[in-house]
């Protein structure tokens, strides 16, 4: 026999032998029975395909990142133990009946804080001039981080603000996603990095065993000036998101502005991100102050507030929790507005429970979408969504990309979409309130929203093309890695 068959039968047994051992991980650590099933069958029937498929999408958790949280324990630790002390006198519960809050404060590792204000930024027409002034007002230092960064007009606007910063002797540190802003040129970071701000992509390569783990991103978006006042939300920085790209304007989002303790525990999140992308912690302030604090006369705003970061490297799914506790919690209302409704059955189940109960569910998602395949997936769900008596709507104009959830009388916005990839992969950051002007603006903004949507009713589901119905399903399948 020829000596390259002997090569050949060796690489034919290396593969299956491998498929034989990620199939036993795939069982011993598979999130769900659907998952499981399909990764094990598809690694030793297939392996020569799926193993690398396997190493980039079958990871439950972002070991790097949870390595670096165990080598800096006593760093990060201090930080944590020091905000939980400087937190102490303004901890409280979202609800003043604690409806199941504890396990909220308990989930997230990080407590509801009052004496907080809040504003809401809906669109890019508010949101990045509520940015531009962050940057513009901060004396001491400045933490910015987004997902994606375009080196377009807005990008070049950020980049000039960032500049100013640093010339008036303010301290910046500025984090993307590797991979989000994998089009961001080198010369604009650069630029950026020699006159002294600090720049670092998060990256999910590292390492000889995580060098195919590009699955995981870091999702947040978030400007904190000072450490008191922060900006979250939905959008990036890039032309689209201030409706400059005609193909998807009008763009609709929506973000969150808080003055006060909370904002501290969004930048412990950033200190953490910072410190896993390069190892070092940045210099920061962590003394709580109060929203009537950083603005004097403004009166005693009391929003009670938490900054919820979530992602692949806690111990707990974080992102689902909180998804189902807004979900489970719910005794009236419940509106949902979401780009990308790919959720899990549990997801599904519970809405359709809180339904049944009585509470009146509302879910908004765009009839464009920036994903095909996802789109389809989506249209999977309404027919087992609407029957319960949830209520579907299709936003009709322009990308929809608010992520905004609207739970009695508390508002969640912040990152996170109704899909696996947000709930359970990506690094995420959602701002979970309870203030009633906030919640009232929540509510009167998803109003509006919902006059510029086509509600999805059982008659027009039965109207659907067959081969709408058999692409959805199809599409489903790959619903997981979305």
């Amino acid at each position: 026999m020829p000596e390259w068959w002997h090569i050949l039968i060796a690489l034919i047994v290396l593969a299956h032998l491998a498929g034989l051992l990620f199939s036993v991980d795939a069982i011993m650590y598979g999130r769900t029975p659907q998952g499981t099933i399909g990764w094990s069958v598809a690694l030793m029937i297939l392996p020569y395909a799926t193993v690398p498929l396997y190493l980039m999408f079958g990871a439950r958790r972002f070991e790097g990142y949870v390595r670096a949280r165990r080598r800096r324990r006593g760093a990060i630790a201090e930080f944590a133990v020091r905000l939980e002390r400087t937190l102490a006198p303004h901890t409280t519960t979202l609800r003043d009946t604690n409806h199941g809050d504890t396990a909220v404060s308990k989930m997230l590792a990080t407590p509801v804080t009052r004496d907080n204000a809040v504003r809401l930024l809906i669109d890019g027409d508010e949101f990045f001039p509520a940015v531009w002034e962050l940057i513009d007002t901060a004396k001491a230092h400045l933490v910015v981080q987004f997902y994606i960064i375009r080196g377009d007009e807005t990008g070049l606007m950020l980049k000039a603000r960032l500049l100013t910063a640093v010339r008036r002797g303010v301290k910046v540190w500025l984090l993307y996603d590797a991979i989000g802003s994998s089009a961001l040129s080198n010369d604009y970071l650069n630029e950026l990095q020699a006159s002294g701000v600090e720049v670092a992509g998060f990256k999910a390569l590292r390492g000889p065993r995580m060098r195919l783990q590009i699955n995981f991103r870091n999702h947040r978006k978030m400007v904190v000036a000072d450490g008191h006042t922060s900006i979250i939300g939905g959008m990036n920085v890039g032309d689209e998101y201030r409706s400059l790209q005609p193909e998807c304007a009008p763009w609709r989002d929506t973000g969150l502005m808080v003055s006060g303790p909370a904002s501290l525990e969004g930048q412990l999140a950033f200190a953490e991100d910072w410190y896993c992308s390069t190892g070092k912690l940045p210099d920061l302030n962590w003394e709580a102050r109060s929203a009537e604090e950083v603005t004097p006369g403004a009166g005693k705003p009391n929003a009670r507030v938490v900054i919820a970061p979530t992602g692949p490297a806690d111990e707990l799914p974080t992102g689902a929790l909180m998804v189902l506790h807004l979900i489970s919690s719910a005794k009236s209302r419940l509106w949902i507005a979401t780009p990308y409704f790919v959720p899990d059955l549990t997801v599904v189940e519970a809405l359709q429970l809180a339904s049944l109960r009585g509470v009146d569910v509302r879910i908004i998602t765009p009839v464009t979408s920036d994903s095909f395949l996802v789109r389809m997936a989506m249209l999977s769900y309404e027919p087992e969504i609407i029957p319960s008596g949830a209520r579907m709507y299709a936003h009709q104009p322009g990308f929809m990309h608010q992520k905004v959830v609207l739970s009695d009388d508390v508002a969640a916005v912040g990152s996170l979409n109704l899909d696996n990839r947000s709930m359970r992969i990506n690094f995420e950051l959602m701002g979970l309130v309870a203030d009633k002007a906030f919640v009232a603006a929540v509510e009167a903004m998803l109003l509006k929203d919902l006059k510029d949507c086509l509600e999805i009713t059982q008659g027009s589901l039965r109207k659907q093309h067959w081969g709408v119905r058999v692409g959805a399903r199809l599409a489903r399948l790959v619903s997981p890695i979305l």
